[in-house]
């Protein structure tokens, strides 16, 4: 992200458009994004590229492992940010919020879907493929904390999946739930056997509830987000 002043005869001022750093991680690579001095270099050279060009500086950047503390790294930048959109998803529903507007009002939340788009054929005479977003009234769930019982649910149906296999038409794999009660249960940190059996059922139970698995005839799937 180093602007050099020889490069500045490349941008006419007041040109405009959008630059999309995607991901800021990326772009900056060495950077440390904790550090207060390193991310006040990169919102100042961000600023630079803004004031260059005229236009619009869009940063992309990850939430921490915590999405509910919001932008990882500093909190330099959400402060430097004059619109701070935060998308999100859980599974198949996805939505954006306005989490921050510097002149306006925040807090906006919106629906969408993505929908699969056909530009052409290349020359191997197989599909060019895009999608284009679609507006939704469909807000997507908060996604709970998984607690570490349904964890170790999720875990060990990954686990069985890979050394039981069972196909369904679509070729989804799945596992019969006795394989996955067997790994389960060999995981388990618990002292009784009683009390393995009743942690897989509440784990099961929470996963489907949860949508994150699928069950056809005794046969679990994990659903793909």
């Amino acid at each position: 992200m180093q602007i050099q002043d020889d490069r500045r005869q490349c941008f006419q001022i007041g040109t405009s458009g959008i630059i999309i750093l995607d991901t800021l991680a990326r772009a900056a690579p060495s950077v440390d994004e904790n550090s207060s001095k390193e991310m006040g270099t990169v919102i100042h050279r961000a600023a630079a590229l803004q004031e260059i060009t005229g236009g619009l500086v869009l940063l992309v950047a990850h939430a921490g492992k915590d999405q509910n503390r919001g932008l990882r790294g500093h909190s330099s930048l959400f402060a430097a940010a004059d619109v701070v959109i935060k998308v999100n998803r859980n599974m198949s529903q996805r939505g954006w919020e306005l989490e921050k507007s510097k002149d306006d009002t925040d807090g906006s939340q919106h629906g969408f879907t993505l929908d699969k788009v056909l530009l052409g054929v290349d020359d191997d005479n197989e599909n060019i493929e895009s999608c284009v977003v679609v507006r939704s009234s469909n807000l997507p769930k908060k996604v709970k904390k998984l607690s570490g019982t349904v964890q170790l649910g999720l875990k060990t149906l990954q686990e069985a999946v890979s050394e039981a296999q069972f196909l369904e038409s679509d070729e989804t794999v799945g596992v019969h739930v006795d394989e996955w009660r067997k790994i389960y249960e060999r995981s388990s940190t618990a002292d009784k056997a009683d009390a393995k059996k009743k942690n897989f059922y509440r784990a099961r139970k929470a996963l489907c509830e949860l949508d994150m698995v699928r069950v056809v005839n005794d046969v679990y799937f994990i659903v793909e987000p």
